[in-house]
């Protein structure tokens, strides 16, 4: 068996306590679901086994399924690490990284693919022929070594490999569109506090508009949303269809950077990471039941002058 992590090492690794005596990199982990925090590697966090097993597949992606997810994170990496650096000079095509990266980062996790595995067995229970036969994305020239080679794969087998390519379906062409037309604005903390993050790492802030079960597409579609991408510890993209222009902020106080990681709690899968203890003990004890403060530009500071 392979572990398939569905929180990305490479942006794990950008979380990691750069305080901390042991010089062993690692990030403080939240667990939500046995209540407890823990001091982890990067590459022993948020991980399934075969997670991603698509064997038989392959005809379609051109290649193994963990190779095909490393493109889209090898891509997104660089441009996550100038953003860290406070350089928001960053192009169209940068730009189309990093919301490739987030759509695929919520379309990859377990309760992600659960439910939309949920939905294809239950179009396709009872009805005869290969399930790969009647998904019209599957076209030419791939698509018949793709039904041929799953064809041969138990029924179970066919609607997880199916589950797969319509999540990144919703990934691609539905999540990283909105997240690249949205105006970005960056938030940049100047309080000796973190962002968090999670195996979902999406920060929803409009009080009312989480949705029941952290329906993200849905709340993506709602579009009156505003919702924050913590790209480090101390950057985050701020997105809202409410923006009239791209700025930086600087967040001068906790409660400010506390009340965009209250977004991330409700969205989390099982895991919040956190590059410093005190943050990862709040995120604990926080009931994630209530939602954060709105967000408006009112709320934030001015730019830094200088």
């Amino acid at each position: 068996m392979a572990k398939h992590h569905y929180a990305a090492k490479f942006y794990l690794d950008g979380f990691c306590d750069e305080t901390h005596k042991d010089p062993r990199r690692k990030v403080w982990v939240v667990d939500l679901q046995d209540q407890k925090i823990s001091r982890v590697r990067p590459r022993d966090c948020a991980f399934v086994d075969d997670l991603y097993d698509a064997s038989g597949f392959e005809p379609l992606l051109g290649r193994d399924f963990e190779k095909y997810l490393s493109v889209f994170e090898s891509r997104a990496a660089p441009v996550l690490q100038k953003l860290d650096a406070e350089d928001f000079g960053i192009s169209d095509k940068e730009r189309y990284h990093v919301a490739n990266y987030v759509g695929l980062q919520l379309a990859r996790t377990p309760r992600f693919l659960e439910a939309l595995r949920t939905t294809v067995e239950q179009r396709f229970n009872g009805r005869p022929g290969t399930i790969a036969d009647r998904f019209k994305f599957i076209e030419e020239p791939k698509s018949r070594a793709t039904i041929e080679s799953i064809a041969s794969l138990t029924r179970e087998q066919q609607i997880w490999h199916v589950t797969l390519a319509c999540a990144m379906k919703v990934a691609f062409e539905e999540i990283a569109p909105l997240v690249f037309e949205v105006p970005w604005s960056l938030l940049i903390t100047r309080a000796p506090y973190p962002f968090i993050t999670s195996d979902a790492p999406l920060a929803l802030l409009t009080p009312g508009k989480v949705p029941p079960g952290g329906d993200l597409l849905g709340a993506f579609k709602a579009k009156k949303l505003q919702i924050a991408f913590p790209a480090s510890p101390h950057v985050a993209l701020f997105l809202s269809a409410n923006n009239d222009r791209e700025r930086a902020f600087a967040l001068r106080t906790r409660a400010l950077i506390e009340n965009i990681n209250t977004g991330i709690l409700p969205v989390a899968t099982r895991y919040v990471f956190s590059s410093r203890p005190e943050a990862a003990q709040w995120a604990l004890t926080r009931d994630r039941s209530v939602p954060p403060e709105a967000v408006t530009w009112v709320h934030l500071p001015d730019e830094d002058d200088d």
